[in-house]
């Protein structure tokens, strides 16, 4: 009997891996805008704000990011850098820069992900907010209440410019729960690739 293709057997493996997870339905993993306004951290101008980071870590699930919410105070010449980082206790590294919405007046601004991104479970994150080195001027509001979700495992804190800050600054994180397909399905369609590739390998051989 012929032995099975290589490329179709990688094929067939590939098939099982894309069928053991899948997304469905955004959640909101963690925020504070239902909370009243307050003080918030100024950009732009004469003011020294560099970067201003949240940071979090998941929970026992994970989410493929969709979107970032900020409560800003803006106008249409404004243009943020709002990336995300990883790292335990600080940002460390750089995971993706967020694409900006078009903005024009005070309230809440979506910035979503260029590409696919994972946040894994039982990992810290960090939301970075930072000037982008024009002269716009506006301010990221703040929201009484700590951000907290039912997907994240502990919130841990802010930082201004490297250093701890008592600030609350309003935002959201928004992510789809990836969700593992039961095993015996995916058993099912590796049992059904190779059946075919064995019948194959028959045929050949009678021919």
């Amino acid at each position: 009997m012929i032995p099975f293709p290589t490329n179709l057997l990688r094929a067939a493996a590939v098939a099982v891996a894309l069928t053991t997870a899948s997304t469905a339905g955004a959640a909101t993993l963690l925020s504070n805008l239902g909370g009243a306004g307050t003080a918030g951290t100024a950009f732009g101008g004469i003011s020294t704000t560099v970067t201003k980071d949240a940071g979090w870590t998941m929970g026992s699930d994970s989410f493929a990011l969709s979107a970032v919410i900020l409560d800003l105070e803006t106008d249409a010449g404004m243009a943020p850098l709002v990336s995300i980082w990883s790292g335990a206790g600080a940002p460390t590294s750089s995971l993706m820069t967020l694409v900006n919405p078009t903005f024009g007046g005070d309230g809440l601004y979506s910035f979503t992900p260029s590409s696919a991104l994972t946040l894994n479970a039982a990992t810290s994150y960090w939301l970075r907010v930072a000037v982008d080195g024009s002269s716009s001027q506006w301010l990221w509001s703040g929201r009484f209440g700590t951000p907290a979700g039912a997907s994240i495992s502990s919130f841990d804190g802010y930082l201004f410019n490297g250093s701890p800050s008592s600030f609350l600054n309003g935002f959201a994180v928004e992510g789809d729960p990836i969700t593992p397909v039961p095993l015996p399905a995916s058993l099912l369609l590796l049992g059904s690739g190779l059946a075919v590739l064995r019948l194959r390998g028959r045929r050949k051989d009678r021919a």
